[in-house]
């Protein structure tokens, strides 16, 4: 008897990851618009209703890695070391976070292609990245007592979200695999960490205002 129920019912490829990594070749391949859930659970081999087990809509099998990333970079930072310079627990932390999203099999780095080619995704893209980088301004705050929208720890969060962006691109336009997209990352945040170290410790230095 042929067991129906492997063949929509179930994914063939059951992994979260493997779903995703059909969903944006085709995306790629044909729009993101032009793409339905249905057409990403044939080709997933899958029903809606098990599509649906994963994700909510079809935004969120693009943004829910996201989502835990920052919220991986969030809880890095939260159990840093706090011996070290604040540029040095940052760098640690987000190449800790990285390090658990950027796959072999290259998915987290079609994102970046997908983004980049897709109007459509640009808002929630901009969304997205300003609170990866409130997050890392927030840290900042924490461990030098300014505000988060003070001008140093917002230009570190700015400086390091615009340095992650242009690594990872350039990494998607060479087809750099994960390994080499980590050490250009980690070797970037190296050399800007200098200088915005440099404009934390001389923030810090600077006389309490008084009233």
């Amino acid at each position: 008897m042929t067991n129906r129920g492997n063949a929509r019912g179930r994914p063939r490829r059951s992994s979260r990851l493997e779903i995703e990594q059909r969903a944006i070749e085709l995306f790629l391949r044909d729009g993101y618009s032009s793409t339905s859930i249905e057409a990403i659970a044939v080709a997933c081999g899958i029903s809606k209703t098990t599509y649906f087990r994963y994700y909510g809509s079809k935004s969120e099998l693009v943004w829910w890695v996201f989502d835990e990333y920052i919220r991986a970079t969030e809880d890095a930072l939260n159990s840093a070391d706090l011996q070290l310079p604040v540029m040095a627990a940052i760098r640690q932390a987000v190449m800790e976070a990285t390090g658990g999203v950027a796959d072999d099999e290259g998915t987290w780095m079609r994102r970046f292609e997908l983004l980049d080619t897709t109007p459509e995704l640009k808002d929630g893209e901009a969304a997205h990245w300003q609170a990866w980088g409130e997050a890392i301004s927030r840290y900042v705050a924490a461990r030098t007592g300014l505000r988060a929208i003070d001008v140093v720890p917002s230009a570190v969060g700015g400086a390091l979200q615009a340095a992650y962006l242009a690594g990872f691109r350039e990494s998607s336009a060479t087809g750099e695999s994960s390994t080499q997209t980590l050490a250009r990352l980690d070797a970037t945040f190296a050399l800007i960490s200098q200088p915005l170290q440099a404009c934390i410790d001389l923030e810090q230095a600077r006389p309490a205002q008084v009233g």
